[in-house]
């Protein structure tokens, strides 16, 4: 008997703060379908697997929920006790999210973990897959969103666009036109939201449980 694999510690967070949203604002993910229906999708975006990894990505760090933020700035902010310190560790790590170009430097033993060196930042990292839809080579830019994950390494989260051979080079140019920026840790994302004005004063704030 194949035993089930186990959820990883970012995607039971994340299931974590979906939950929290929709008892916070249940009707809020419809209105977010919907609105995700008139957003451009970048040409690489063809399947149904494809249009749910962007549709995931756009909703957790990008989408406003009630014009107000994103879901996971939400979570990273509530003032009182929802999430587990490990929870509260993913989360504040996905609120840190970027999205940029990177080349892959190395390609480690197991054949599918990465150390990249971010285009735009001039910061090198190493990125853990699990299983990707085309192999990748030394050389090869990728555009992606990555988040750090707790062991301290990265990995990728939504679709990723690649750029190979001459493609690849020309991606190099154009982002060496622009120049490098500092990397992450010198500009740290911070957010502040006034909870007690949202609902009129803090003891207006609902107290959501888990389940």
């Amino acid at each position: 008997m194949v035993k089930p694999k186990k959820a990883n510690p970012e995607s039971m967070a994340l299931e974590a703060v979906h939950e929290f949203i929709n008892k916070l604002f249940p009707e809020d993910f419809e209105s977010a379908v919907e609105e995700f229906s008139n957003v451009e999708l970048p040409e690489l975006v063809l399947s149904d697997l494809q249009i749910n990894r962007e549709f995931q990505a756009w909703y957790m760090l990008k989408h406003k929920v009630s014009g107000i933020a994103a879901p996971i700035e939400m979570a990273s902010t509530y003032p009182f006790e929802y999430f587990t310190e490990e929870e509260k560790n993913i989360i504040d790590n996905f609120f840190q999210w970027r999205e940029s170009f990177f080349e892959i430097k190395k390609i480690l033993d197991n054949k599918r973990d990465f150390l990249v060196l971010d285009l735009v930042t001039g910061q090198e990292c190493i990125v853990e897959t699990i299983k990707l839809d085309k192999p990748f080579n030394v050389g090869d830019v990728l555009s992606s969103i990555i988040i750090r994950k707790l062991n301290g390494n990265y990995f990728f989260y939504g679709n990723i666009g690649i750029y190979k051979g001459e493609g690849a080079k020309e991606m190099k140019k154009e982002i060496k036109k622009i120049g490098t920026l500092p990397p992450p840790g010198i500009w740290i994302k911070v957010i502040s939201i006034d909870w007690k004005g949202l609902y009129g004063g803090k003891k207006n704030i609902p107290r959501v449980k888990r389940d």
